[in-house]
């Protein structure tokens, strides 16, 4: 069997199945809704969004009793928290799914070979994934650029004779966000019986900042020694400020060297791009033959081998 006719077998299979379960499910929510409808008809016609959101529910639960106990599902888990997505797992991964085979119907669709739409699938489902990565670096960086400015916040707070708890709730009445939504979340939680020393800590492994899990062992530590809190906001505000500076200029000084592995990564993508445009006879061998998808998925392999052992060699961990 083909690459294309497996793609193209796999998509219609995934579409019927859907297709099915959303029937099912609409058939029962038809027979409910008009059973409900005379008694809470207002409530029935309020919430026509929700209805249908609840129509891909046995699809997501489906996905969610089969990958819910892998460790990659919590790892996914914690980056939509990380990036403040309000989609669950189950969506995202059909999102992926989604994403993966649009481009490769398309290109088989267009009359592309075979080995261009199977390359094209994990292409394909790697946007959503980058796009939720960047978005929670994003967010990840804004609280870090905000923390020294609400470290001095919470200190101001604490020398007028607030407590701890009501310095958080004003850096929530700030309303800067992330931070704002974040503390309210601490405050949230601590209104409910959990203890804010996990609370706060818990709030930095769902952010993964590590300026923020510094100042919450210094501030862990103060509380058991004793001490202004004031003072102490201070001082880390200031030795946070300094670890951001010295972050920036490391970043500045292995700038070039991260541009380079981009640029080595995409160069031969380009290159081939390039040839096919100016001789398409010189390029058709790697695309019809067989010793030519051998050696594309060679290709392959060993640029995203290099761009991950050269990111590695510039990168650095503050610790």
């Amino acid at each position: 069997m083909r690459g294309s006719d497996f793609l193209a077998i796999a998509f219609v299979a995934s579409l019927v199945f859907a297709a099915t379960m959303l029937a099912l499910r609409a058939r029962n929510a038809s027979r409910l809704r008009r059973r409900l409808e005379p008694h809470v008809r207002a409530l029935v016609s309020e919430e026509p969004k929700a209805a249908r959101r609840k129509l891909f529910a046995p699809l997501f639960e489906l996905t969610e009793r089969i990958f819910g106990k892998v460790g990659l599902w919590r790892r996914l888990s914690a980056a939509l928290e990380r990036a403040d997505w309000s989609m669950g797992p189950a969506q995202f991964f059909w999102v992926v799914v989604g994403a993966a085979f649009v481009p490769a119907v398309f290109l088989v669709l267009a009359g592309a070979p075979g080995v261009l739409a199977v390359l094209a699938v994990p292409f394909g489902g790697a946007v959503p994934v980058f796009i939720l990565h960047s978005k929670g670096t994003k967010r990840r960086q804004a609280f870090d650029e905000q923390l020294p400015q609400l470290l001095l916040t919470m200190a101001a707070s604490v020398r007028v004779g607030h407590s701890f708890r009501q310095a958080m709730q004003a850096v929530v009445h700030e309303g800067m966000e992330p931070a704002s939504k974040e503390f309210g979340r601490v405050l949230l939680e601590t209104d409910l019986g959990r203890p804010a020393d996990e609370a706060l800590a818990e709030m930095a492994k769902r952010l993964g900042s590590q300026n923020f899990e510094y100042v919450i062992h210094a501030v862990s530590i103060q509380r058991e020694a004793g001490g202004s809190l004031g003072e102490l906001f201070d001082l880390v505000s200031e030795t946070v400020r300094h670890r951001q500076q010295f972050s920036a200029k490391v970043r500045a000084l292995t700038a070039m060297g991260r541009l380079s592995a981009y640029i080595l990564s995409v160069l031969p993508f380009v290159a081939v791009a390039l040839l096919t445009a100016i001789n398409p006879d010189y390029t058709k061998p790697l695309f019809a033959t067989s010793t030519g998808h051998f050696l594309v998925f060679l290709a392959l392999s060993g640029i995203t081998i290099g761009f991950f052992v050269l990111r590695k060699m510039v990168s650095f961990r503050l610790s």
